[in-house]
């Protein structure tokens, strides 16, 4: 076996001397001095070689270990993993940022089923703020990169990563990008199922709110207009901003004051919703139904009637997961219905 040149590399102060054996070795795997199958230098050798104690050359490989890039024999020695076979042994979340995921609790849902489905499966996890990490720092064998719910940035660097290599899954978006996976509502269906269950409630002037910017909310726009549309429905839409105030209060009060029923695109845009039907003296459900799109909060007045597609968001933690286990490079895109929670009985 060779004797390893260990090449230099500035590091900021303060970086951890195992971080700095680790990314030596790393190198030398990514360079091919290491090869499939091959064991590395004894821990001796490695302390000989970089000058630093057992302790640090043991961090060093269990770092690389986790990644999946290193396996131990007892006894025998520690070896290179056939990267092209490796199995998953870590799964890096990138969070699109930690304001917005204060104010989602569909990304509670989203992580739960993470979490669950790689406890179960023995599977490290690194969670991550968008703002606060670059995932390109990410070794690109470890395992895979998870994007749930990202925004129209994140979208396009879950694009690039996978077509850098990465194995990547985004969840509740539809995507073009066939190096990838996703697990997504199909948005435009289930807002065609709230719709006809508002025109079966006998409701015919049925407005809707939404955020025309994001594509998720415009498939869902698209599915209630064309659903009015076969039935020969009109009804007005009410626009707000990302940041959940009117884009026309004028135009928002007239059309709710005249609608008998809603379909709001996104659970966060509810309160606002809510609270503009009861300063206009409109009685929910009795003088308008509301349909919405998850996450009711118990705050909200008339939450109790206040009909709700679920989305099956913890079920795409778990899909993302397994993915990366059971995918064998294959890639998937699958979409899924939301199902409609009815609040109420049938109105008299």
């Amino acid at each position: 076996m060779e004797i390893m040149s260990v090449q230099t590399k500035s590091y900021k102060r303060g970086t951890a001397k195992y971080m700095q054996v680790r990314d030596a070795i790393y190198r030398q795997i990514m360079e091919g001095k290491y090869q499939a199958g091959s064991t590395i230098h004894s821990e001796p050798e490695l302390v000989n070689i970089f000058g630093v104690s057992k302790m640090t050359i043991r961090q060093a490989l269990t770092e690389l270990e986790n990644e999946g890039l290193l396996y131990r024999k007892q006894g025998v020695g520690t070896f290179v993993n056939d990267l092209s076979t490796a199995g998953v042994s870590r799964i890096t979340v990138i969070l699109p940022g930690v304001a917005q995921v204060a104010k989602q609790g569909t990304m509670f849902k989203i992580i739960h089923g993470v979490l669950e489905e790689a406890y179960s499966c023995g599977i490290a996890l690194s969670i991550y703020a968008a703002e606060q990490y670059d995932p390109w720092k990410i070794p690109q064998h470890s395992g895979g990169v998870i994007f749930p719910t990202p925004n129209a940035e994140l979208m396009t660097e879950a694009e690039e990563m996978a077509r850098g290599g990465y194995r990547v899954v985004v969840i509740n978006r539809e995507m073009d990008c066939p190096e990838l996976s996703f697990f997504t509502t199909d948005h435009r269906r289930s807002a065609e199922i709230g719709t006809e269950f508002l025109i079966g409630r006998g409701r015919r002037r049925i407005a809707s709110v939404g955020v025309m910017e994001q594509r998720h909310q415009l498939a869902r726009l698209a599915g209630w207009r064309e659903t009015l549309k076969r039935h020969g429905l009109e009804g007005g839409e009410v626009e707000m901003e990302p940041l959940e105030t009117f884009v026309d209060e004028k135009q928002a009060i007239e059309t709710l004051s005249g609608a008998d029923a809603v379909l709001v695109t996104e659970g966060r845009l509810l309160p606002l919703t809510v609270k503009t039907l009861v300063k206009l003296g409109r009685k929910i459900p009795e003088d308008v139904e509301i349909v919405t799109f998850n996450r009711i909060e118990k705050d909200i007045p008339f939450a109790g009637f206040i009909h709700e597609l679920v989305e099956p968001l913890e079920e795409y933690g778990r899909l993302a997961v397994r993915q990366f286990i059971e995918g064998g490079g294959h890639q998937v895109g699958r979409r899924f219905e939301a199902v409609l929670n009815i609040k109420q009985p049938p109105l008299a």
